[in-house]
Formats: structure tokens, sequence, C-alpha cells
């Protein structure tokens, strides 16, 4: 699971695998006979760069934004496609929806938020590259890219904004449209930032414990941490959460579930919030009464 999205009552989802078919893949939930199903969109047949794993994923109004990604030989895309997804439910999901727009530098797994309508891309991988002396792909090193972040306005051309401090790759981020708050991602360094439409960065304090790729969430003055991996690689189950109005505050453990745990996500679905998990051999929802 890359991400998923809410777009008017349903959840829109993105995933991807490894291997040969490695593209990423579109879902959108619809109810048949009362009963919750996943639609796919049917992928564009000329679009030879196609986003795949790495790709990130941002939904603004009706528009699904898919950035990046890797291809078949690991090599960083800068393709940047969008999906309509209100034209595209009046054809049953098909691929006359897509758009290819002006493309950004190559970067995998990099950070899609947006900031009063712009959408932002933060950080990323440049691309991989084998260690010296590695006789496989299997001890490649992953390099940061982080040269810049880049906005987009409405004629989708983009311009170089001020780095991240420091790497954010893999990490979740939740927008009150005037700000955006970037979790800790694959560093697992339980690091939290803020970064302002002012193209400001402001460092919250760090998480009690060192974890990364959880959901952020803001609802008013409050943020909350979920779920995600610890240092380790093993999930996380705990969730916290922090007054962004006390100045000297610090992060609150508020309780364990294991509905958060790994790369769960959580979605307001037809009025309920929603658990997503996806796994390779396996998916399943679970939605809070």
């Amino acid at each position: 699971l890359v991400d998923v999205a809410s777009w008017n009552g349903r959840a829109v989802a993105v995933t991807t695998q490894r291997g040969d078919d490695s593209r990423a893949r579109v879902w959108v939930q619809d109810w048949q006979a009362g009963l919750s199903v996943w639609l796919e969109v049917e992928a564009p047949a000329s679009l030879d760069k196609f986003p795949g794993r790495g790709v990130s994923m941002q939904v603004i109004g009706d528009t699904l934004h898919l950035l990046g990604g890797v291809d078949s030989d690991e090599s960083a895309l800068g393709v940047h496609i969008t999906y309509d997804l209100k034209k595209g439910q009046r054809s049953a999901f098909g691929s006359g929806a897509w758009h290819r727009r002006l493309g950004a530098d190559a970067r995998a797994f990099a950070v899609l938020s947006q900031t009063e309508g712009d959408l932002l891309a933060v950080g990323g991988l440049a691309g991989f590259y084998v260690k010296a002396g590695a006789k496989d792909k299997d001890n490649a090193e992953r390099v940061l890219h982080r040269q810049f972040k880049a906005e987009v306005n409405e004629r989708m051309s983009w311009k170089k904004r001020d780095s991240a401090p420091e790497d954010v790759s893999g990490a979740h981020s939740v927008s009150n449209n005037r700000s955006v708050v970037i979790g800790p991602g694959q560093k697992s360094n339980g690091k939290v930032f803020i970064y302002d439409a002012s193209n400001a960065w402001y460092m919250l304090p760090d998480l009690p414990k060192e974890v990364g790729m959880g959901q952020v969430f803001l609802e008013d003055q409050t943020l909350t941490y979920a779920g995600g991996f610890n240092k380790d690689g093993s999930p996380s189950k705990d969730i916290y959460t922090l007054d962004l109005s006390d100045l000297r505050g610090e992060w609150k453990h508020a309780g364990t579930s294991d509905y958060v745990a790994g790369k769960a996500r959580i979605v307001e679905s037809n009025g309920h919030l929603m658990s997503l998990m996806v796994k390779p051999d396996a998916s399943a929802m679970f939605y809070l009464d």
C-alpha cells in the first residue's frame, strides 16, 4: 500500500508490488448491493513511463496526482501524471481521464502534499547506486535526493523551494492548507517537521521513540502520529498526540492499536473511519463503529 485518500466519501488507494510488473495500480472504493468493492482504474496505454514502486500520491479536489517512483531497472522517474476522478467515474474509471503533466526531477519515495492549492514534492531518493565492491543489486545503497523541494502552480510548472532539514523519504504528511506537517520517514528517527507556505521549515519535538513511516493527522491544534515501524523494522502500534498550541508541549502516548500498525492507513469512508491494510498476499478493511 502506497497510500490512501478520501474522495467524495470513498477511499482512493494506490498500491505497487515488486517483480516484473511493478507499476502503480489505482483503486477506487465503491458500493454494490450494499457491499464495499474496489474498482481498479484502467492504466493508460499511451504512457510508456507509468509510475511504479516508490511512487507518491496526493488527491486535490477531484484530481489524483502520481509522481516519481522507479522503473523495472530501479531507475528513478520524474514523471508526473494526473487522473480526473470525477470524469473517470462517468466511464467506470476508464483510461481516458489520465493526463501527463510537466515532470519534476527524478525521485522516488518523495513526500507529496499541498499548501494553498499548490502541489508540493519534498525530498525523495534520486536513485539506487551499487556500493563499491558490491556483486549485485541486493547491496545497493539508496542515495537521498534533497537538492530542492518543488511547488506546482495552476499551470503545472515547478519551482524550486528550500530543502527539508534532513531526509524525509517515505514519510507521511498532512496539510491544513497553509502548512504541511511531515512525520518521520524511512530513517525511523522520530523527527517531525512543519513546512510553512512562506517557505520556512520548523522542527517539532521528537517523538518519544524512534519510529517512522506512520500516519500523521491534524485536527485543530492537535497533531497525532500513529503506527509505522520501529527502528528495528518491526511494526509499531503506538499512537502519540501533540498539542501545537503549547509552545513547551511534548508528545503524549495516547494508546496502542493493531489497526494502525505498520503501513495500515486510516481514511474516511462512507462517513466512517476505516483502517486499510494491504500486504502481498492479502488485504483487509476494518471500520470504526
